[in-house]
């Protein structure tokens, strides 16, 4: 990726983790899935573990985009680009 690119990458993540939409519905997802998993029978594996993977998609994804803001604020101060704040 070039500079530019990696810095309008984190620019976007930086906007939707700073959106309270953005996070009330990951949030409400989350409770949502593990809601799920808690209240399915331990007998349904493949089902449990689709819940499972549902949560640790969510928590990734935030994880992912918080790295991806801290790498193009990183590159803007390298290139001495100074990045608005909301």
């Amino acid at each position: 990726m070039t500079r530019e690119q990696i810095i309008e990458r984190g620019k976007n993540a930086q906007f939707l983790l700073d959106t309270p939409q953005f996070r009330a519905t990951t949030k409400a997802l989350r409770e949502h899935y593990f809601e799920l998993l808690c209240t399915t029978n331990p007998k349904m594996g493949e089902e449990r573990e689709q819940f499972h993977q549902m949560i640790y998609l969510w928590d990734n994804m935030e994880k992912f985009l918080d790295k991806w803001s801290d790498e193009g604020a990183l590159e803007a101060n390298r290139a001495n680009i100074v990045i608005p704040t909301a």
